[in-house]
């Protein structure tokens, strides 16, 4: 209940009320909130709420954050007037290093599961497409290309997703 109910008031405050949308990395972090919820929310539904289900939603957060802030830099322009975004705040290329910080604390958290448990180190071969796919952004991230950097890492997160599925069925 209380993830649903987090996601709500996340959901009412991007559009409504302080309109975090509007603020730039506030509505970010926002939204990346709610996408790890979904993680949250689909393990709580069958009563399975754990370590690990807390560890997976923070790689979730973390790369989907690195995503809205490409998305941003992508955006930019047709942000302007209407939103005050972190690239307009500290300029592109800052935004795009903050990202792939993001993206290497999405990595950390990819990692524990499998170091720490409850899954085996050698397991972590399920996760490689994924890992391969985000430790190569830092080309296109210097180079700027935010459409092609936001599309990595959605499939990354969907590699990742499966990689995980993958370790809990082999």
């Amino acid at each position: 209940m209380a993830i649903y109910l987090l996601a709500v008031a996340l959901m009412l405050t991007y559009d409504l009320g302080p309109q975090t949308k509007a603020k730039g990395l506030i509505g970010n972090v926002a939204i990346s909130l709610m996408v790890a919820a979904v993680i949250g929310y689909g393990a709580s539904t069958v009563g399975s709420i754990s370590a690990l289900v807390a560890w997976i939603a923070l790689v979730v957060f973390f790369t989907n954050l690195a995503r809205e802030i490409i998305k941003d830099c992508q955006d930019m322009l047709a942000d302007e007037g209407e939103r005050r975004t972190l690239p307009m705040k500290i300029g592109q290329d800052n935004s795009r290093m903050i990202a792939y910080v993001m993206i290497m604390a999405g990595l950390v958290c990819l990692y524990i599961p499998y170091w720490k448990g409850p899954f085996t180190l050698n397991q972590l071969l399920y996760q490689t497409p994924a890992i391969l796919v985000l430790i190569t952004l830092n080309g296109p991230l210097y180079k700027g290309e935010d459409a092609v950097v936001g599309m990595r890492i959605r499939i990354a997160m969907l590699l990742g997703v499966l990689g995980f599925v993958l370790t809990q069925m082999l």
